[in-house]
Parts: C-alpha cells; structure tokens; sequence
C-alpha cells in the first residue's frame, strides 16, 4: 500500500481547508441532532434500514450501512478507549429518554467490544492481510491498562475473541 492509496483517507490540515474556503457546518448547531428521529423522517422518503439485525459492533440499524469495515473501524475504538460504538449509541438513546441507564449498561454489556469477524474478513479480503496478521497488529496497539494481559503481555481473550477487561462497567 502506498501513501496515494491512502490519499482519500487523509484529512487535510487546517491550513488547507482555510486556502480552499472550507468550513464544517454542523446541523446540531442550528436545532437538537437526534438521529433516530431524523432516520424515522428520512425513511418517510423511501431510506431504508438494516432489516436482518443490527450493524457490528452496535445495536441499531440505521448507520454505516454501506461501510463494511465499520464493525473494525468501532473495534479499534474499543481496543484504544474500552468502549465502542453501542456505548455512544447506548448514552444518546439514554440522554433522548428513549431507554433507562439499566437498559443502555445490558446493550453495551450485548454489543460493545465483541470481536468483529465481518469487519475483519472484509478488511482482509481489501488488504490481502491475514485473519492473523490483522489481530497481531491489532493486539499490539490494544491499551493494556484496560484489557487484561497473560505474564507475557499478551491480550486475554475469552472463547469467542473478545478482550477481557480489567475492570467491570457498572
């Protein structure tokens, strides 16, 4: 892979936005952003959900759906921070009143961190990496102060893939 292959992944940098004039605008700035309304309006002009179950990594439907690489992408977030997408999801769902702090903790407890096998398959069938090679790289840049590691440094994992924290959410 080289630097042009990444091109489109690189953000420029505030210098380069200013020469070109750019400047992000928010909707949030202008009136309350709640993204499951705005998916209700927006399916009443024909978008359409996941029907077959939530996005990996998360327990709605209605984002990412044509990334295939997001359930790796929320992974890595996990494996940096020790929590996901389904917690950002799980604290906005909580702050609209549309679920109790006990149901948002059992969606994150269901859906935060799992292992993800798609992503992971996708992303190496884009990269040419191995299975292998992406979970080595991945363990290696795991925060070790979050996830519990062997008397070698290495990650634990439970049956399934999923790292084990050092510590419970509560």
């Amino acid at each position: 892979m080289t630097r042009d292959d990444l091109f489109q992944y690189i953000y420029p940098s505030l210098d380069e936005l200013q020469r070109v004039g750019v400047t992000g605008l928010f909707l949030g700035y202008y009136f309350k952003w709640d993204q499951r309304a705005q998916v209700e309006k927006m399916k009443e002009y024909g978008f359409e959900v996941r029907d077959d179950g939530p996005i990996e990594g998360t327990y709605t439907n209605y984002e990412n759906l044509d990334d295939h690489t997001v359930g790796l992408h929320d992974y890595l977030k996990f494996t940096k921070y020790g929590f996901g997408r389904a917690t950002d999801h799980a604290c906005l769902d909580i702050r609209n009143g549309r679920i109790t702090r006990e149901e948002g903790l059992r969606l994150v407890n269901m859906y935060d961190g799992k292992y993800p096998y798609y992503g992971v398959k996708m992303f190496s069938e884009y990269s040419g990496m191995t299975k292998a090679e992406i979970d080595a790289i991945i363990d290696q840049f795991t925060n070790k102060l979050i996830f519990k590691t062997d008397d070698r440094g290495n990650v634990i994992k439970d049956i399934a893939g999923n790292l084990v924290m050092r510590y419970a959410r509560e």
